[in-house]
């Protein structure tokens, strides 16, 4: 929540948001105190006592979505990945894997690499909270893979080289056998004059 605040209207609330999460300033009951049950509400990490207390400027902060959508950012051998600015899951690629595979690498991806992907405590994360996914925002990734398994069986990925072959192993027999990856992450699209950008 601090990290959304960082864009409210309300000069105080930005202000404290940012010396918070810059870590100019050690979060304190007594810092709570001092500026109200509002900042207490959200240092305590109470999302809908927030939404209740808070003034027009903050609540507009707090309601607007930093992503809207799952994308996939690219899907390329790790070498030539280019990168993004926000976590990214890499899910390795096989031939002729399905819809049902995907989401089941997409999960697996997500529980084994939770906390590089999620702050739980914003106080916690070393003013880098901006750069993590919220609990909230990760349910996109749950939206994507019940999409993906409306059609479960069809095929996302196919390969040319199929040393990769189908299978439970995305390296076939060989374990130095390299595999593309799918690089998948959260953006919140917009469109401009004619251009599709991922990120407003």
């Amino acid at each position: 929540m601090l990290t959304a605040l960082r864009n409210s209207a309300n000069q105080l609330t930005k202000t404290i948001a940012n010396r918070i999460l810059n870590a100019e300033t050690t979060v304190t009951d007594e810092l709570a105190r001092n500026h109200g049950a509002f900042l207490t509400a959200v240092l305590k990490g109470d999302y809908d006592k927030a939404m209740r207390l808070a003034d027009s400027d903050n609540k507009d902060a707090l309601t607007e979505k930093r992503f809207t959508e799952v994308t996939i950012l690219d899907i390329c051998f790790p070498d030539y990945f280019s990168g993004y600015h926000m976590p990214t899951i890499a899910v390795p690629l096989y031939h002729n894997m399905t819809n049902a595979d995907l989401a089941a690498g997409i999960k697996s991806e997500i529980n084994s690499t939770w906390e590089m992907l999620v702050c739980e405590d914003e106080s916690e994360c070393d003013g880098n909270s901006e750069y993590h996914f919220t609990e909230q925002e990760m349910k996109l990734f749950d939206a994507f893979c019940d999409k993906l398994m409306l059609t479960p069986n069809e095929v996302f990925y196919t390969s040319t080289d199929t040393s990769v072959d189908d299978g439970n192993s995305p390296y076939g027999d060989d374990e130095e056998t390299e595999c593309p990856y799918a690089y998948i992450s959260l953006c919140k699209p917009v469109f401009s004059n004619g251009i599709h950008f991922l990120n407003a």
